[in-house]
């Protein structure tokens, strides 16, 4: 197995068992050191629904978490490819 489905699955039971403080900077690292891990958008919005908040009413479709990963993993993409260029 590679090492993106074994991180998958670590996460996958990390969200599921451990406190927010454990799962989330495994998220954010590992939305950063895969290129394009779109399972952490995944992630983020299956904490948020599991933990979090109510919404406002008018503000029911926002996700912060999900939105936050989405940012990562979209910032990462140009910056990736320039490290990788001028490496």
């Amino acid at each position: 197995m590679n090492r993106r489905l074994i991180t998958t699955f670590i996460l996958l039971i990390s969200v599921a068992v451990f406190p927010y403080w454990i799962y989330v900077p495994l998220v954010v690292a590992s939305s950063i050191f895969f290129p394009f891990y779109w399972e952490g958008i995944i992630f983020g919005f299956m904490i948020d629904v599991l933990y979090g908040i109510h919404p406002h009413p008018n503000f029911s479709f926002i996700y912060p978490f999900a939105l936050c990963v989405s940012a990562i993993v979209l910032i990462m993409l140009p910056v990736r490819e320039r490290i990788r260029f001028n490496a």
